[in-house]
């Protein structure tokens, strides 16, 4: 059975359900992505406001309202 890059069973276009509607997804600008020095797990950090997120299901998730940002303004 193929698997989608995430691991799960790929039913389209060698993507699982979960993946395939955020194909099109780009980082959102100031997000950077690292992986958790002692788990190895994926994080993605905003260089404005210093908020980190993990166990997203896209990188799109991590679109926010920068509080740092907000606040210079």
């Amino acid at each position: 059975m193929p698997r989608c890059v995430c691991g799960n069973p790929a039913e389209s276009e060698g993507m699982c359900v979960w993946c395939l509607p955020h194909v099109d997804c780009v980082t959102p600008d100031g997000v950077r992505p690292y992986l958790a020095r002692w788990t190895g797990e994926p994080r993605w950090e905003c260089r404005d406001c210093g908020h980190v997120w993990a166990c997203l299901d896209c990188v799109c998730e991590a679109s926010h309202d920068c509080a740092r940002v907000s606040m210079l303004a």
